[in-house]
């Protein structure tokens, strides 16, 4: 039986990129964890809480690609 996935998936090596919202504006941040339904971002040191729905669909396909590279396997 595979492991489950635990609820909040700790990013490995994150590195600041662009993120946009579904208004378009974009922000430079570092992904930290993805939950079901939000993330967290460290933008100058400090961790902001965010909407997953609010991304954009490029910066939601960023957030998919970086938590099935940190879930454990």
């Amino acid at each position: 039986m595979p492991a489950a996935v635990p609820a909040v998936i700790l990013i490995k090596d994150g590195k600041t990129e662009a993120w946009t919202n579904t208004d378009g504006k974009t922000i430079q941040a570092t992904l930290a964890e993805v939950a079901a339904d939000k993330v967290v971002f460290v933008i100058n040191g400090s961790r902001v809480d965010y909407e997953l729905a609010k991304l954009s669909d490029a910066s939601k396909k960023r957030v998919a690609e970086l938590k099935a590279a940190s879930t454990p396997k």
